[in-house]
């Protein structure tokens, strides 16, 4: 799982849990390719999601403020990708 092997036999791809965790300037190689600045370029994104529902900038589809967020998961697809 850390040396990035592919394990999950279903998809045939790393598991890699260990990256979402990793530090900027660490590098996790899966074929040839550092996925740590792709997995932190999301992380920012979600932050920065998570920043603007807090503030309020970001609306419902009522035009109200977001008071209640139910979380499903949605970041594992994305970073899998």
């Amino acid at each position: 799982m850390f040396r990035g092997d592919k394990i999950n036999s279903t998809e045939n791809r790393a598991v890699l849990h260990v990256a979402l965790r990793a530090p900027r300037e660490a590098s996790i190689i899966v074929d040839g390719y550092n996925i740590v600045p792709d997995v932190h370029r999301i992380l920012d994104k979600m932050a920065e999601f998570c920043r603007s529902i807090r503030l309020g900038e970001r609306k419902g589809h009522t035009g109200k403020r977001i008071r209640n967020v139910v979380t499903l998961e949605s970041a594992v697809p994305i970073l899998a990708r």
